[in-house]
């Protein structure tokens, strides 16, 4: 976790769902390494940006997997949940492709009673 004044954003989301295209957008430069494989992004990566004139600190991590079975899937949920506790605030990440899934529903009712500023 970093030490800062900055407000934390998290990213967060299944698996390749975009989390870490979307972190490399914002920041306007390639941090993060974008795979079609899923499990790439493991650990929590986080940058300093800037939005017009307020600064904060972006996280992109690895994914929430509604039933993780692999012993890494559930260290990434882990990684994913601490996150969201240290967050301001939480970006939930979907796929419009797949649309709103059982997994989503399940991340979304986990962030809920953090009573944090959700999107």
């Amino acid at each position: 976790m970093m030490t800062t004044t900055a407000p934390i954003l998290a990213l967060v989301g299944r698996p390749n769902v975009g989390k870490s295209t979307l972190f490399n957008r914002i920041l306007r430069k390639k941090v993060a390494i974008i795979e079609d494989q899923e499990g790439v992004t493991r650990d929590r990566n986080y940058a300093f940006a800037k939005y017009e004139d307020q600064e904060f600190i972006l996280v992109d991590t690895g994914g929430i997997e509604a039933k993780a079975t692999s012993e890494v899937f559930k260290q990434m949920r882990e990684q994913s949940i601490q996150v969201m506790q240290e967050a301001d605030a939480i970006l939930l990440v979907t796929d419009v492709q797949s649309g709103w899934t059982a997994g989503d529903q399940e991340i979304y009712h986990s962030i809920l009673p953090l009573k944090k500023n959700f999107f």
